[in-house]
């Protein structure tokens, strides 16, 4: 028989339960956004997140949700002006940036139909949490630990620190996420 090494994560029900009452009001689906990584070449332009958020919230009429540190909030805080300027209704968005503790940010991921982020910690705890989770990996080769993770290589299939994820389209994206919506 083959060992099933699907990493599995459970959460207290009750923080799942408290999530679902905070966010009652949020339209469904509900897809996160992790919007952040270690190191600048990771990170994805706040432009970038808010186009593919426009883009989620046209398709689906649910409500992003985004993620992330505390050291991460100024990014938060511009997608959210890029969204803004693109007249996209912000009751779609719920900007929670540096407002969460990690476990409940795990039960707000938990809650999502798809999590979106870069090669970092919270793509890792969307997949545990059985999300469909979609990672962008520019820098090093993307990880295919689990069935839950898809990876998004830059536009040119190259690994390197050279233009980091400036290398990663749009259009690109869009094109892996589609047919999950």
């Amino acid at each position: 028989s083959v060992e099933d090494t699907e990493p599995r994560l459970q959460l207290p029900q009750s923080l799942i339960t408290d999530v679902r009452m905070e966010f009652a009001t949020c339209l469904k689906p509900w897809i996160g956004i992790g919007v952040g990584a270690s190191t600048p070449e990771r990170i994805w332009p706040a432009e970038r997140t808010a186009e593919l958020c426009t883009w989620l919230i046209n398709k689906t009429r649910g409500t992003v949700f985004l993620l992330g540190a505390d050291a991460e909030k100024d990014l938060g805080s511009l997608i959210m002006q890029y969204l803004a300027r693109a007249n996209v209704q912000l009751d779609h968005v719920r900007d929670l940036v540096g407002k969460c503790a990690i476990d409940f940010t795990g039960a707000i991921i938990s809650e999502c139909r798809l999590f979106f982020g870069m090669d970092s910690g919270p793509i890792n705890l969307a997949a545990a949490l059985g999300v469909t989770t979609f990672g962008l990996f520019a820098v090093s080769p993307p990880l295919h630990y689990s069935g839950y993770l898809h990876a998004i290589p830059t536009d040119d299939g190259q690994y390197d620190q050279q233009g980091g994820i400036q290398r990663v389209s749009v259009d690109h994206v869009i094109g892996y996420v589609r047919k999950y919506i």
